[in-house]
């Protein structure tokens, strides 16, 4: 299993030219591959709003699906391929005698353990209790501002009835009032050209009001055309629309400069990224490129007996796969914590195995690894009082509470195991099946039953011409990348000005 998982990480980093590795990535391999029918990435095609449709049961009935049931069935979808690539990647302690690690321009592979951590949780609360470099105005900056604002409003002072203190208030400039008022004209002329257009556009048939839109479109369309034209040259003459939009321009260019409002963005779109499933459990929206993915093209992988001498003497390099975890064949039940039996003959006179897979990009909107690399923000006392490590070192060997991330999936389907003398497996995998338990073998989940938002489903296999045949989709790997040493606040910014 080793030299297979070998071949396949091979496998999977050449043949997609966006799929390179560099040194700050690597692979974590499911315990078990993580299965999945077609229909479980609908959402990633069309978004978590549904539509009322109907479909057919596994004995060909047709079943009305309204818009609403439909929309929970997407944002389900949603909440499971979220949380299941909301996970930290975890390394193993540097005590146990399996997890030297080498340092090497191979790739690095690791088991799937994760920490306690979320993407999301620790990303929340980077955002909550980080400080940003505040780089104010300069005194010059700061008067041509307020000369800009200046024409844009005007002050005065009006009494409070309530209290009889005068109070200060604003109100539009004579220069702003003129470009509302132009900006108002301009905006009617396109309404009414509008209006024009779709009267004609929907007029149908013989009818005489139909005929009245037509008529009119064509004889007022060159009228309406001219006025429109005339409303916007009035706008930039009359109205000062360059010169008012140059001033919003230059503010907001400012704006910009400014940590505090890229900060602020960051907030916002990560507070867009939660959602709720069908039971109210919140997440963090998390979708897959290409939407369609099982549509797309899927590489064929091969490994025979001919590999295992190529293969297995090269090393793997590692933050390594545990000993205590198998990669053999071994059985489970369906429910979480139930008896393992392992498959003791785990010798074949010979093993031939194909399948189909495909990598797919992790995307989630609300998450902005850029921040990590950024000089200008640093960790608040709420974040040292509560928690010893940063996001991460930057070490070889990282530590901190954010140190990787999940980049992209890797999918299998279609596996062919052929073996020679299994029959003692196949018999073994028959009571398994008899018994309702799942056959595993290393990542790769053989066959047998799983649970999907409390539906009981299961994951077929057959046993044709001596040889196992398992045609759905699994999940069995995810490349992920380092973050960088994190925060890394430039030593020539003032603590004082971090806010």
């Amino acid at each position: 299993m080793r030299t297979l998982i070998k071949k396949t990480e091979q496998a999977f980093t050449s043949n997609y030219s966006d799929i390179s590795i560099p040194k700050n990535n690597f692979f974590t391999w499911y315990i078990s591959g993580i299965p999945f029918e077609e229909s479980d990435f609908e959402f990633c095609k069309i978004g978590l709003v549904g539509y009322p449709h109907t479909i057919k049961n596994t004995n060909g009935t047709e079943i009305q699906i309204d818009a609403e049931s439909h929309t929970r069935m997407l944002r389900d979808q949603s909440h499971v391929v979220s949380t299941i690539f909301d996970f930290i990647p975890h390394f193993p302690e540097d005590n146990n005698d399996f997890t030297e690690f080498r340092n090497t321009d191979d790739m690095m592979i690791t088991a799937f353990t994760t920490t306690q951590d979320t993407v999301s949780s620790v990303y929340k609360d980077i955002l909550n209790f980080s400080k940003v470099y505040n780089i104010g105005p300069s005194e010059e900056d700061e008067q041509k501002i307020q000369n800009m604002k200046n024409k844009l409003v005007t002050t005065y002072q009006q009494e409070n009835l309530a209290t009889g203190e005068m109070e200060t208030k604003t109100k539009p400039s004579p220069l702003m009032e003129q470009y509302i008022e132009k900006m108002r004209q301009y905006m009617d002329a396109v309404d009414n050209y509008s209006n024009l257009l779709t009267s004609a556009a929907t007029a149908t048939g013989n009818d005489p009001e139909a005929i009245k839109m037509i008529t009119g479109f064509k004889s007022k369309k060159n009228m309406y055309e001219q006025k429109l034209k005339l409303a916007e040259q009035e706008w930039i003459t009359m109205g000062y629309k360059n010169e008012v939009e140059g001033i919003y321009a230059y503010l907001d260019q400012v704006n910009r400069n400014s940590m505090l409002l890229y900060k602020k963005d960051l907030i916002a779109k990560f507070d867009e990224g939660k959602i709720s499933s069908s039971e109210d459990q919140f997440f963090y929206y998390t979708t897959l490129n290409p939407p369609n993915l099982t549509e797309t093209d899927w590489p064929s992988f091969m490994f025979n007996d001919g590999d295992y001498d190529g293969y297995y003497s090269e090393t793997m390099n590692s933050w390594n796969i545990p000993d205590d975890i198998s990669l053999g064949i071994y059985s489970q039940g369906l429910d979480f914590g139930s008896k393992i039996n392992i498959y003791n003959n785990q010798k074949f006179a010979s093993l031939n195995l194909t399948f189909e897979f495909r990598p797919v990009t992790i995307e989630r909107r609300w998450f902005d690894a850029g921040f990590f690399a950024m000089r200008g923000w640093n960790l608040g006392d709420v974040w040292n009082n509560n928690w010893t490590e940063p996001i991460s070192d930057g070490q070889t060997k990282p530590s901190g509470r954010l140190i990787a991330y999940p980049t992209t999936a890797i999918f299998v389907r279609n596996i062919t195991l052929s073996l020679e003398e299994a029959e003692s497996l196949y018999k073994y995998m028959d009571d398994c099946s008899k018994a309702n338990q799942s056959i595993r073998w290393g990542p790769i989940l053989l066959g047998g039953p799983y649970s999907r938002l409390g539906v009981k489903r299961n994951f077929q296999y057959f046993i044709e011409d001596g040889k196992i045949k398992i045609p759905g989709i699994q999940l069995i790997a995810a490349i992920n990348k380092l973050s960088p040493k994190s925060p890394d606040p430039d030593p020539n910014f003032d603590p004082k000005e971090f806010v």
